[in-house]
Parts: structure tokens; C-alpha cells; sequence
């Protein structure tokens, strides 16, 4: 059959040819993947963070070079080290220094200063320390240098709590320390450490939230010319104790010649998904829709970009993933339109319920109530997944006009639901994966050309705003490839 548009009249389901109007900000594709504001293969929301702060410095440690993600400043490991997963989920690989091995990283900053990293210390692990002077804990970054003022370092006490300060020529010795919560548990943490050089105040935070502050000193950072990860830099015990290197996971340090506030500091935590949100993240999404908007009409993308709602929209509702919202589109009266990020192999992703599907329509993809609509008029490399009134999903592809059919279950049923399209261009295989599962009936192979016809997804509705569900819809994304099985189970698993 040809593709066409669907009006609702009266309850009446009526085939109309008619054009596609697209707001403005939406140009039309080419026949090859749209790409713009896509992250890159490896990608990370934190590394995206960190860089557009400004870090004079960034080293991901994700390999055995050194490398400085944000200049020219490449690290020299010293000693035997290892190598863990790493505290971000980006596919990357994070340090550990061992009591026999450290990493010395170049330092430039001298002035305002922020010194950032994630860390992971077992709980049996040996530290050493009270929290009462800083070279005195067990060093996760030190430039420590005895004799030397303007030296300065984090590190971790006998205890598990965190500490930080500095060295100044006036006002000598300058400890802020943590207290209450151990750190030592075997779990990553994110710290920060700042100091203001016009007024010497230092702030440490700890996973998103300021732990300490207090008085520091003016004097410039310049005693050593290099961070030292997990080991004191080395130096005369003479004027006091060198604390012994420490086992411990470090990743991502960052640092900057600037003060990073309060809230850059819960951003950059916040960038450092668990759960569902790594599960996504680590599978590198061009496009990512979370529709946690509180209002619109500008959907937010976390990956791509923004999408729009039209007519009658409710905001906030609870969602699908754990202390998560979504929106609830109103049938035939409110919907969302994203960009089409995809066209050849990809994999598209949402949530959604339904309470009262109402399109009897059980043949075709595109005679269902609307879910995710590619549809064009006239053209067939479009692609879409729908609901009938039976609450049977049906996804597809066009040209020839191939429809995958989830009959297994009723999915109009109000109850949270993972739909998972995914398609290789090359053999023109197509699959729908629904809760976590490739349900019976739900592969095939369809069209082997680029499905670019839209240059953007409808959802909740057909591309002409009419023939929609009732759906509320949650976390929509899209992939420039095929999901394994793993991975899209991993999804659904980890939404909880």
C-alpha cells in the first residue's frame, strides 16, 4: 500500500493525502545518519561537563598512555599499577595505584584552583590519619613538598574520612576534613576540592555536596610542578612523617583555574549515572529525550537535539524509571516530536502505558494508534510502532510495507512497558523487543534502503497530529546501531 497520512474524524479512521508541515528548526535529512550534537563513540555526559568548564587538565586514566583529554599534559606513571572499571559508565577503564606504584600528573593551575577525581578505596584497606592535617592522611592527590609552602592535597584517614588543605607561608598548615561518613566502603565517590586565592577559603565536597570548608591560605600553588595520584610526591622526612602510598581506584581527574560553584559540583556528580541512566549512557545514544520537563513546549534532549510538544500535555507524572517523571500525551489532542537521528542500522527506544488503546486496526504498523510515527506521505522509507485496541503492539518499516506484530500479551494494560525497535539497513532485519524479551512474531526483514523520510518522530500521534494513543510516554532514544540482546535487557532490567 502506499504511505499515508490518517485523520480522526468522529471517531472515524479516514486515509488523506496531504503534505507534511515541519517547524522551521528541523531541516530535512540527507540519506545518511543525521549526527549533529551526537556524542561520540565513547561517550560520557561527565567528560562533556568537565571540558565545558574549563579544566585546565583532564586525564580519563581509561588506558595505559597518559593522555590529557583537555591539553597537552600528558602523566608518567611511576612504579607497578593496575587497572579497574571505571567510576563513569563510558566504556573506559580507571587507575589503580598500588602500595608499589602512583601516577604524576603536570600541574599548571597556581591561583583560584578546583582539583577533581573519582576514587574508590576498599573498606580493608590501610589508611593512616586523623583528619587533623592534611599531608597526614593517605594521599588519593598530593603535591606535598616539606620545606615548600603552597603545596596542597586530598586524602583519606584511618577512619575512611576525607581530607584536604594546604600549605601557606602566613598562616602555615590549613586542614578542612569530613566527618560522619566513611569512605572506605568500596563504592566510587566523586570529590572536589576549591580554593578561592583572594580570600583563601576552601570548600570539599564530596558526591555532589560541600562536606567541609574553612580558612585556607592566598599564597600561589606553585611548590611542585605535579599532582601525585596515591602516593606523596617524593621527598625528606625530616620535618615529618610521609604517609605510605595507598591501594586505591582513581579516575577521571580534572583540574581548573577557577573556583567551580556549588552547582557545577552537583552537575558534574549528577553527570555520573547509576542504574538505568548508566545502563543508557554507557550505550552512547545520539539522541535522549527523558521528558522530565516540567513544562513545555521545548522538550530537553540530554542527547541530540530538543524535541516540542503540541496541544494537551501532562508534565510530570510519575515515570518509568525509578524517582523519574514523564508526560502524558492526551489521544488525538497532545503529542511529541523529536528528531530523527537515525536512518540506516539503529535501534529505537521508550517507554510508555496505556490504559485504553483505541485503533482496531491490527494488520498494518500504521492502522494502530500511534506510539512512534516515522510516517511520510507518498513515501515509503518510514518506519513506526503503534497499539491496537486489543493492546497488541505492531512496529514496522516501509517500502515494502513489513509489520511486526507482539501478540503474546495485552500491552494496553496501564502498566509500565520497554519497547525496542532496532533494524540493520544491510539485510533489512527488524526486530521488536518489548520488555526486555523478543516476543513471538516480533522479527523480520523488511526495506535494505535508508529510512530517512522523516525528519522527525512523532510520538503519541501520527506525523498530521491526529490517529494517537493515550499513552504516557517516557525516556525515548535513539541508537546509530543494533542493541544486543544484553544490552536492551540490561535496560529494562535496571529501570527498577
Amino acid at each position: 500500500m502506499s504511505r499515508r497520512d490518517r485523520v480522526v474524524r468522529g471517531g472515524v479512521l479516514v486515509l488523506a493525502v496531504t503534505s507534511l508541515l515541519l517547524p522551521g528548526s528541523y531541516a530535512a535529512f540527507s540519506s545518511t545518519d543525521h549526527a549533529a550534537g551526537s556524542l561520540t563513540s565513547v561517550s560520557s555526559f561527565y567528560a562533556s561537563d568537565v571540558l565545558s568548564d574549563g579544566a585546565a587538565g583532564y586525564w580519563r586514566l581509561d588506558g595505559p598512555a597518559v593522555t590529557d583529554s583537555a591539553g597537552t599534559h600528558p602523566g608518567t606513571v611511576t612504579g607497578t599499577v593496575g587497572s579497574v572499571p571505571g567510576a563513569t559508565p563510558d566504556g573506559d577503564s580507571a587507575l589503580r595505584t598500588t602500595t608499589a606504584g602512583a601516577l604524576m600528573l603536570p600541574w599548571t593551575v597556581s591561583g583560584d584552583a578546583s582539583v577533581e577525581l573519582s576514587f574508590q578505596v576498599a573498606a580493608a584497606t590501610a589508611t593512616v590519619g586523623d583528619g587533623t592535617l592534611w599531608y597526614g592522611a593517605s594521599p588519593l592527590l598530593s603535591t606535598s613538598a616539606v620545606g615548600h609552602d603552597g603545596d596542597f592535597g586530598i586524602g583519606i584517614d584511618s577512619v575512611g574520612n576525607l581530607v584536604a588543605g594546604m600549605g601557606d607561608g602566613s598562616a602555615g598548615d590549613l586542614t578542612i576534613a569530613s566527618t560522619g561518613t566513611s569512605y572506605k566502603d568500596g563504592a566510587w565517590h566523586h570529590v572536589v576540592w576549591t580554593r578561592d586565592s583572594s580570600t583563601g577559603a576552601m570548600v570539599l565536597y564530596a558526591d555532589g555536596s560541600a562536606v567541609a570548608s574553612g580558612a585556607g591560605g592566598t599564597e600561589p600553588l606553585t611548590a611542585r610542578d605535579h599532582l601525585s595520584l596515591g602516593a606523596a610526591p617524593s621527598f625528606t622526612a625530616a620535618a615529618g612523617t610521609i604517609p605510605p602510598p595507598l591501594s586505591a581506584g582513581i579516575d577521571d581527574v580534572a583540574d581548573y583555574p577557577s573556583v567551580l560553584s556549588a552547582a557545577r559540583v552537583a552537575a558534574h556528580d549528577a553527570a555520573r549515572p547509576s542504574g538505568y541512566l548508566a545502563a543508557v549512557t554507557a550505550d552512547s545514544p545520539v539522541g535522549w529525550w527523558r521528558l522530565d520537563d516540567p513544562s513545555g513546549p521545548s522538550a530537553a534532549a540530554t542527547a541530540g537535539g530538543p524535541g516540542s510538544y503540541v496541544g494537551s500535555v501532562t508534565y510530570g507524572t510519575g515515570g518509568a524509571v525509578a524517582g523519574d517523571a514523564a508526560v502524558h500525551l492526551a489521544p488525538t489532542a497532545g503529542y511529541l516530536q523529536v528528531p530523527r537521528l537515525v536512518g540506516s542500522d539503529f535501534s529505537l527506544e521508550f517507554w510508555f502505558k496505556d490504559a485504553a488503546p483505541v485503533e482496531d486496526n491490527h494488520v498494518d504498523w500504521s492502522g494502530g494508534a500511534a506510539l512512534v510515527d516515522g510516517d511520510v506521505s507518498g513515501v515509503g522509507n518510514d518506519f513506526g510502532v503503534s497499539i491496537d485496541a486489543s493492546g497488541h503492539l505492531m512496529a514496522g518499516v516501509g517500502n515494502p510495507d513489513t509489520t511486526l506484530h507482539a501478540n503474546a500479551a495485552d500491552y494496553g494494560d496501564g502498566a509500565w512497558h520497554h519497547v525496542v525497535l532496532t533494524r540493520t539497513m544491510s539485510s533489512g532485519a527488524i526486530a521488536l523487543w518489548v520488555d526486555g524479551i523478543l516476543r513471538a512474531g516480533s522479527s523480520g526483514t523488511g526495506n535494505t534502503g535508508p529510512l530517512n523520510a522523516a525528519s522527525q518522530l512523532t510520538l503519541g500521534a501520527y506525523s498530521t497530529g491526529a490517529g494517537g494513543s493515550a499513552a504516557t510516554i517516557d525516556e525515548v532514544a535513539q541508537y546509530p546501531r543494533v542493541l544486543s540482546p544484553a544490552q536492551i535487557a540490561a535496560h529494562y532490567a535496571q529501570a527498577s
